[in-house]
């Protein structure tokens, strides 16, 4: 008889490591690289409180970051004279303070982006008009309100424009832009810090086309992710991840996302494998939409684009706010152009958006956007109707739109006779059952239903709920497999958890004197087979066999060669090589398990179909 190591395996939303298995969850990443996010995500809706001005004159080209759950930076430009920046302070849920003015450079700037590096330091990448629209850096170094700069450092010396940056580490971080004087590529640098002084890498190439709109986000501190207009390709929505090592850059193969033209990219990392884009799709009548991608290797797999504003749309500024919540602030132009917000629920690459919000009445304009806590998040804009004066508001999430379901826990255990999935809900809301799905891979769209049946749920409670079962699909040893849980409410809407992992545990080695299948009294052959397999096998006393059944590698069923419990000392039967519908399987590897009755034992046996 085969032996399996008893194995057991609880992948928790705490990221784990086991001692022997070396394995670990994927459920609970770490996201928006925050040491300090604190709130909770109420709904998809949104509260504004009062708009506050930070400067009485004409503002343009805005950018602000986080500093910490009451503290943001706000960068601009004010109307052909210098670039400047405050510091804004959250009071409450619904007014800010901000500090003295601070200039940063006293010529004309334009393509402003700015990250926070800590609490207290920032850096600011710029266009600099006075100089033959270098791309520069600066850093900032806070003191309460107060901001003092170090040099700046020039990172590009041709033309630049659509700059971004982002934080890879608390002394490092990346910015892309367009290379105007080297063919309008694409391209990257990383940029590293001591004090406020900046030094520079080489710049790498991510796109040998004309490139417009670069949005970089940093999914960690050696990944990154650049969503851009791909001019040079019908100016399609592209997107490319880059792994960095030190100060070099390598990518990976481009990814559409928009197969149309498109403009205002907005990229936001959701968690270390997932992010989002918000961004305008130009040939379908200018409108807001979103798409979810996820990394897989140097591969980029985009999911479905979903439309946040169904009107002409500008201006975008999205910012994250847990790795399931983002908001997206912009320019609604058919809407009399004024300001709007609205809230993206992310299930795997799913979005749901909330209603849209108006933050400003008037001609709104240059909107940036960062998230405060996961609950809050300030939008910086230019207020045409009001004298182009830069404007701050704080929008908090509400419940129009609470989590119908909270899970407590998602657990998979594993060992000799039995594959357990348990989970458990804290409280539930119209929740008319669960789906169970089961994946070789982390991607979203090869997850297949293991449970034959919809198992119920208990519809609206407030108790701990708990939940199980028991997924009979063969594993292969040494593998890993993930599952995500499906909720389907009373209203047809639904939600996925997950995933969790696991990996199978290894066969142990066999003695060549002593076959696994000799123990058994179990053979195969041939294996691999062509067109048929014999399969013979002698049960174990006090043991009947019930069922024989054939898999295929993505763990779905394709042939019982019987499924009656029998009574006999030995079983012989052939499999032709064809599934239930009589038609021939492909050539591949295919899972033989049997079931017996009167034990819990399921013995499962790999063979290989080759012509």
């Amino acid at each position: 008889m085969k032996k399996m190591i008893i194995f057991l395996f609880m992948c928790t939303f705490a990221l784990v490591k086991m001692n022997v298995s070396s394995i670990e969850t994927n459920i609970a990443k770490e996201n928006l690289q925050s040491e300090d996010l604190t709130g909770n995500v109420r709904g998809n809706g949104v509260e504004f409180g009062s708009q506050v001005l930070f400067r009485e004159n004409q503002t343009y080209n805005l950018a602000t970051a986080r500093l910490d759950s009451t503290h943001f930076v706000v960068v601009y430009g004010d109307n052909y004279s210098f670039g400047a920046c405050k510091i804004g302070t959250a009071v409450g849920e619904d007014s800010i303070s901000f500090g003295a003015e601070t200039v940063f450079w006293e010529r004309h700037v334009i393509s402003c982006s700015v990250t926070a590096l800590t609490s207290s330091s920032f850096v600011i990448a710029f266009v600099d008009c006075g100089s033959n629209n270098a791309g520069t850096a600066i850093a900032g170094q806070i003191s309460g309100n107060s901001v003092s700069f170090g040099s700046e450092e020039v990172f590009n010396e041709n033309q630049t424009d659509f700059c971004s940056v982002d934080k890879l580490s608390s002394n490092s971080f990346a910015i892309a832009f367009k290379d105007i004087g080297n063919a309008n590529f694409g391209t990257t640098v990383v940029g590293s810090i001591s004090g406020t002084t900046l030094s520079f890498g080489t710049k790498y190439v991510f796109n040998d086309g004309k490139t417009d709109y670069c949005s970089l986000t940093a999914l960690s501190g050696s990944e990154i992710v650049v969503a851009y207009e791909d001019c040079g390709n019908d100016n399609y929505g592209t997107a490319i991840k880059g792994v960095v090592s030190g100060s070099s850059v390598s990518f990976g193969s481009e990814a559409v996302f928009c197969a149309r033209e498109t403009k205002y990219c907005s990229a936001v990392t959701l968690a270390n494998d997932y992010f989002a884009v918000a961004y305008v799709d130009v040939e379908n009548n200018s409108c807001g939409s979103a798409v979810v991608g996820e990394l897989e290797s140097s591969q980029i797999h985009f999911g479905s684009s979903y439309v946040y504003n169904d009107g002409a749309t500008q201006d975008v500024a999205a910012t994250a706010l847990d790795s399931r919540y983002f908001s997206v602030s912009y320019n609604d132009f058919g809407y009399a152009q004024k300001g709007v917000s609205c809230v993206g629920k992310v299930s795997g690459k799913t979005i749901h958006f909330g209603s849209e919000y108006v933050f400003c009445e008037g001609n709104t304009h240059y909107c940036a956007a960062t998230n405060l806590r996961t609950d809050s998040f300030v939008t910086i804009f230019s207020n045409l109707d009001n004298g182009r004066k830069g404007t701050a508001i704080i929008g908090v999430l509400t419940s129009d739109n609470p989590t119908p379901i909270i899970l407590g826990s998602f657990t998979v255990s594993y060992n000799a006779e039995e594959l357990l999935i348990v989970w458990t809900t804290l409280s539930e809301t119209n929740n008319l059952g669960w789906n169970i799905y089961r994946s070789e891979s982390k991607d979203f769209d090869y997850f297949l239903q293991v449970n034959s049946g919809f198992i119920p749920a208990a519809g609206t409670s407030s108790e701990t709920c708990e939940y199980s079962y028991s997924d009979e699909i063969p594993i292969e040893p040494g593998k890993t497999y993930y599952y995500r849980l499906e909720s389907v409410c009373i209203d047809g809407t639904t939600e996925f958890y997950g995933p969790v992992s696991f990996t199978a545990p290894p066969e142990e080695e066999e003695n060549p004197e002593s076959p696994v299948n000799a123990k058994l009294g179990f053979d195969i052959y041939p294996n691999p087979f062509d067109s048929s397999v014999n399969i013979a096998f002698s049960p174990e006393e006090n043991e009947t066999p019930e069922k024989l059944e054939i898999y295929n590698q993505r763990g779905q069923k394709i042939k019982t060669l019987f499924a009656d419990a029998i009574s006999s000392n030995s079983y012989s039967c052939v499999w032709n090589g064809k599934d239930d519908k009589a038609k021939p399987v492909a050539d591949g590897i295919y899972f033989i398990k049997i079931k017996f009755t009167k034990s819990s034992r399921n013995t499962v046996v790999k063979t290989i179909k080759l012509k």
